[in-house]
């Protein structure tokens, strides 16, 4: 069966920052869509433009109905 670094490649999810494909991609915890490989890049890609995106990002993702 696949790796999780071979299921990242084929998905071409990678770091917005260096496009590194390792094991240890996170998501956006406020957006969800854009992805980083460490904690730094995190930071850069917050003052490349991430902050502005964002929320804008945030508001387009679809809501869960709950209950019914």
């Amino acid at each position: 069966s696949p790796s999780s670094k071979e299921k990242f490649a084929a998905s071409g999810v990678c770091c917005n920052v260096c496009g590194s494909d390792n094991d240890g991609l996170k998501f956006c915890s406020g957006c969800g869509v854009s992805v980083y490989c460490c904690r730094e890049h995190q930071k850069q890609g917050w003052n490349l433009g991430h902050e502005r995106i964002c929320p804008v990002l945030k508001r387009g993702k679809p809501r869960r109905r709950t209950g019914t």
